[in-house]
């Protein structure tokens, strides 16, 4: 039993005719698979299951009503008179339209009222109201106010009830008019014939022949009245309804140019995001552009660090081989100092004894140039001030040796914080920071090379 409950639950539409529309019963059809709407042929007959009419302005495939997800549509499959929901027509003739969603309540009008001059016979349009019903049997929602399709379906009706009264009074008021043009040809007669009294008696027989033809004065005369009385009332609310209805189209035509400048802002705000995403590309590609500039500088300044810091190296190691040399030399000469003050032996064989050894630095106690022949007496204090000079050297050498170090430390801390935190300055800064180790190092091995 849920089973057949629930195949049974589909979308439906109601199709209700109009009082201006081609005559038909009222029709419910099945959403469950798109409802063909067109002219009925012998192969496809109407009935109030289907969306077939006898209507000649129709187009055998006409249109569509269709029920996708939780909305409904009516689709124009290019009919030559058109589809029409709330008297806005769809598409051009013989094009198929887009997808309109439609809404209970809407006046859908398929085909235009077509006369025929061979007949004299006017082929009416089917006009319908369309009421929509969700497939849990609850009736679909309104079309709201601020869509471009909306029309005030109550004036509408009211306009065409309005209308056909209308129409049928002036029916009446043209027979009427008739009526009085025989009684004024009747008048014009008889005051050519002048019969005197007869002419009364013969008016009032006429008339009542024209007016009245079961002799009920009484009745066709407040017939009459009331059908004039009527017919004022109509043209007032005639009146009234044009005007509300011109109100009305006033101020669909205002929602209408706003929807226009809503949908230029929207189309203009459109371009705006599409520059505004433009320029947030080019930002990214100059902010990857800047960082791989980052990455490539910290490269090269570790790499100029490392060779500055072999340059360095290779410079200390000169140095400290040079200070062992100094240190090899001051050995040497400490041992001649001692040798020349516990023993008696002339200048000139310690003299020989340097030359011996190989000694010919700058530090050296001896100069080839003076003159120690047959000076056995060498002052001592000439001596001591030699051994005291070579003292000071060996101070310098130290502290400059000191100094290396402790530069050589910093160094290696600098190139650690170097390794172990990103690059977060600039090229001109990477590079002033590079010049003003360049100087350091250069006034270090150039005191070095002084000293």
């Amino acid at each position: 039993i849920h089973f057949y409950k629930r195949l049974d639950m589909t979308a439906k539409a109601v199709l209700t005719q109009r009082p201006s529309s081609f005559k038909f019963n009222e029709k419910s059809l099945d959403l469950s698979v798109p409802a063909k709407i067109g002219r009925a042929s012998k192969e496809e007959k109407s009935s109030q299951e289907n969306g077939y009419f006898d209507s000649k302005v129709l187009s055998k495939p006409h249109a569509l009503l269709l029920h996708q997800g939780e909305e409904f549509f009516l689709l124009d499959t290019g009919s030559s008179n058109g589809s029409f929901v709330n008297n806005i027509r769809l598409s051009k003739p013989g094009v198929e339209s887009e997808l309109t969603e439609i809404y209970t309540g809407d006046i859908i009008r398929f085909g235009s009222d077509v006369v025929d001059k061979a007949r004299n016979v006017t082929q009416k349009a089917v006009v319908i109201k369309l009421s929509l019903f969700n497939e849990d049997g609850s009736q679909y929602r309104l079309r709201p106010a601020n869509s471009r399709m909306y029309r005030p379906s109550d004036n509408l009706e009211d306009i065409e009830t309005v209308t056909k009264n209308l129409q049928d009074s002036l029916s009446r008021e043209k027979q009427l008019e008739e009526k009085l043009t025989q009684v004024m040809n009747l008048v014009q007669s008889i005051r050519e014939k002048n019969d005197g009294h007869t002419v009364f008696n013969t008016i009032e027989a006429e008339v009542s022949k024209i007016f009245y033809s079961a002799g009920s004065n009484n009745d066709e005369r407040k017939k009459f009245e009331s059908l004039r009385n009527e017919k004022a009332v109509l043209r007032k609310e005639k009146r009234d309804l044009e005007d509300r209805l011109r109100e009305k189209e006033k101020h669909c035509e205002n929602l209408q140019s706003k929807a226009f400048d809503d949908s230029r802002s929207i189309a203009s705000m459109g371009g705006v995001i599409q520059k505004l995403r433009g320029d947030i590309v080019n930002l990214e590609n100059v902010v990857k552009s800047v960082k791989d500039t980052q990455e490539k500088v910290k490269l090269d300044y570790e790499e100029k660090m490392l060779e500055e810091r072999r340059i360095f190296e290779a410079e200390l190691e000169r140095i400290w081989k040079k200070d062992k040399e100094t240190e090899e030399e001051k050995m040497r000469l400490d041992s001649t100092r001692s040798s020349a003050i516990s023993t008696p032996t002339t200048i000139r064989q310690l003299r020989e004894s340097a030359n011996l050894s190989g000694m010919s630095t700058p530090t050296s106690l001896f100069n080839e140039n003076e003159d120690f022949s047959g000076e056995n007496d060498m002052s001592f204090d000439k001596l001591k001030e030699k051994a005291e000079m070579l003292d000071s050297v060996n101070f310098e050498l130290e502290v400059t040796k000191r100094e290396l170090e402790m530069f050589k430390d910093e160094n290696e801390k600098i190139r650690k914080e170097i390794t172990r935190a990103p690059i977060s300055k600039t090229n001109e800064e990477v590079e002033k920071e590079l010049q003003t180790s360049r100087e350091q190092i250069q006034y270090l091995l150039s005191k070095v090379a002084e000293r």
